[in-house]
Parts: C-alpha cells; sequence; structure tokens
C-alpha cells in the first residue's frame, strides 16, 4: 500500500533464529515490519545485520530494535 502499512492485510509472523548476519531466506522487501530482540549486542557483525534487514523491508516498513544498555551486567550488579 502506497504511503504506509495496509492495517486491513493479513497479518504473517515469521520467527527467525538467527543472529541478523545471515538471513537468505527471507526474500528482498518482502516485510513491512522486523521487530528484533537483543540481536546487535550479540551478533558477530552487527552492520552486516542492520544491511540483511534493510534488504529485507519493503519502502515505508518499520525496523524495532531492543537493545539492552552496554553495561547491563554493571547495572544487574
Amino acid at each position: 500500500m502506497p504511503g504506509g502499512i495496509d492495517r486491513n492485510a493479513d497479518v504473517e509472523t515469521r520467527p527467525i533464529a538467527s543472529d541478523g548476519d545471515n538471513i537468505p531466506d527471507c526474500a528482498t522487501e518482502s516485510y513491512d515490519f522486523l521487530y528484533a530482540e537483543d540481536c546487535l549486542t550479540t551478533c558477530a557483525e552487527p552492520y552486516n545485520a542492520l544491511a540483511n534487514w534493510r534488504r529485507v523491508l519493503r519502502p515505508d516498513s518499520v525496523l524495532a530494535e531492543r537493545s539492552p544498555p552496554p553495561d547491563m551486567d554493571a547495572l544487574i550488579g
């Protein structure tokens, strides 16, 4: 849908067990929304992960990435 996400479209969720560096089974520009949790802090090549996420997202899509603060161990004690 030009200009945004079609809120009436069917929703498909697909968990991907990967560090983001290598997601070849995802077609280019095939997703409207991507959520990644704790990936950038643990993957070997975070810039490759970001490039892959950008590749699989359609134009005008959304990327949500959650990462803990870099000093989480110090905060926990």
